[in-house]
């Protein structure tokens, strides 16, 4: 006997848009989800509602499709309820987050200088603006001309820059601030990059973005995080804490964020335990989010659910195994090598439009020129570059590969506009970009294999070029070709580290 209620906080306008506050989101409704919010008063019978929308001429697959939508987002009583009471406890601020980092992470600076080129740096808050008002930075930096800090049209504050570098940035590529002043008096963002925070419902995480230029080293040396979380917790005081938990899309059925970040848990999992190379990982991973999209589409509409449904998809994540066949692959790689290009006239639009990027200055678009072509030729498109004879078999790249894999799944770049398969093809191209950039480094040293540091130039560029608003635009538009690309993906990538 499922009597089924919507959730009383929620409201559905006259246009049929459900709207949630406590996490701030809104979805369109279908007609027959309109009408279904209507009739979910926890009085009827789920059998009687469906047949009474049959009568009202829906076509009874629709209403229960409908149905199964507004489990999935957990608009319903009994689907989600731990969740739903979590996320307004978080949104009233009567639930402390706990402080939670990818296990294993840590950093350590190489001085590259990188980090001060090409970025809006900030935002700035009142504790940033006070301590650098308090610094006589004058007479530090006769040379640099004031203001330091400026404000852009969003309102957010920033260190000025010049030629696209912070003007506190000197010859050697050092901080002028950190070198008279000490780390400390550094705005808290400089102190705390490459990382940055996000509010889930599984708690406040500090996430390594993966931007430092020098990554294959920066984030497998230096103090681990959880070692440093004396440092990096008061920092953290000026940063956004706003709660993230939108209504995303796993190829087309809308989702609760909190099964994304499920998903998102195990397919980390599977990374690190998987005894095949990081692309192969990716792409079972590729496979589990499949396994999980026909199961959600398809769960029994009853209390409990789309969790118990969920659970069950993911305990099976060991047997997740990629097996496409040659003509699967082939299709596979035409489409990657389409939206390389496709984000390759991205970074064209976006420096044409006067927007500069140092990836795209030094060579981005050359490396996705070249992904492209092994691309074409995994296809029979084309013969395979020369940078092809180059191995990749070094467990120490796969592993270099393997933890930024788990990096961007533990942060948000895992999903792109609120869609979880175009932001595993984002992370598919950003392996991509960075076997192949390694493969050229190599070639031109003479080398007969990749190492470590070879990854460094190509992670790092695809890095900037796909955080750009039209880079994730292309991802988007092709987001339909994302099983095929992830199947093909370890034959793009010819990563031979571990094996099948």
């Amino acid at each position: 006997m499922y009597r089924p209620r919507l959730r009383p906080h929620l409201t559905v306008t006259d246009e049929g848009v459900l709207v949630d506050p406590l996490p701030e989101r809104d979805v369109q409704l279908s007609a027959v989800g309109h009408a279904l919010t209507r009739a979910l008063d926890g009085e009827r019978e789920l059998a009687d509602i469906l047949d009474g929308l049959v009568a009202d001429g829906f076509a009874r697959g629709e209403a229960e499709t409908s149905f199964r939508w507004l489990l999935l987002v957990h608009a319903v009583e009994g689907a989600g309820d731990a969740t739903v009471a979590k996320v307004e406890r978080i949104a009233q601020r009567r639930e402390a987050l706990p402080l939670v980092i990818l296990d294993g992470a840590r950093f350590q600076c190489q001085g590259s200088g990188a980090c001060c080129q090409s970025y809006v740096f900030g935002p700035l808050d009142d504790a940033d603006v006070a301590r650098l008002e308090a610094l006589p930075l004058a007479e530090a930096f006769p040379h640099v001309a004031r203001p330091y800090v400026e404000t852009n049209e969003r309102g957010i504050r920033h260190l000025r820059s010049v030629d696209e570098s912070c003007i506190f940035l000197e010859d050697g590529h050092r901080c002028g601030i950190h070198a008279r002043f000490g780390a400390a008096a550094k705005p808290a963002i400089c102190q705390l990059y490459p990382l940055e925070t996000h509010v889930t419902v599984a708690g406040l995480r500090v996430a390594d973005k993966g931007g430092c230029a020098r990554f294959a080293t920066s984030a497998r040396t230096g103090p681990m995080l959880e070692e440093d979380l004396a440092r990096v917790k008061p920092l953290l005081a000026g940063m956004p804490h706003d709660l993230r938990h939108p209504i995303v899309a796993l190829d087309g059925i809308p989702c609760d964020f909190a099964i994304a970040l499920e998903f998102a848990r195990t397919a980390m999992a599977l990374v690190k335990k998987s005894p095949v190379d990081a692309p192969a990982a990716l792409a079972d991973a590729g496979v589990g989010l499949a396994h999980v999209r026909t199961a959600l589409a398809n769960c029994p509409l009853e209390p409990g659910q789309p969790e118990r449904t969920l659970g069950n998809v993911l305990a099976g994540w060991a047997n997740w195994r990629a097996t496409p066949s040659p003509e699967e692959v082939s299709v596979g790689a035409a489409a990657l090598a389409e939206l390389l290009d496709a984000i390759s006239a991205a970074g064209g639009e976006e420096k044409a439009a006067g927007r500069p990027i140092l990836a795209l200055e030094r060579g981005c678009l050359e490396l996705l020129a070249l992904a492209r072509e092994a691309a074409l030729a995994v296809a029979g498109a084309a013969e395979p570059p020369p940078e092809a004879a180059v191995a990749v078999e070094d467990p120490d790249v796969d592993d270099v590969l393997r933890l930024s894999l788990r990096q961007q799944l533990f942060g948000m770049r895992f999903v792109v506009d609120h869609r979880v398969a175009a932001g595993l093809v984002r992370i598919a191209l950003l392996l991509v970009v960075a076997v192949w950039g390694a493969r050229r480094l190599a070639l031109r040293a003479g080398r007969a294999a990749v190492v470590p540091d070879d990854l460094n130039d190509g992670h790092t560029l695809s890095m900037r070029l796909l955080d750009t608003a039209s880079a994730e635009q292309a991802l988007v538009e092709r987001e339909p070709a994302w099983r095929a690309i992830l199947a093909a993906l370890p034959r793009v990538t010819a990563c031979r580290c571990r094996g099948r």
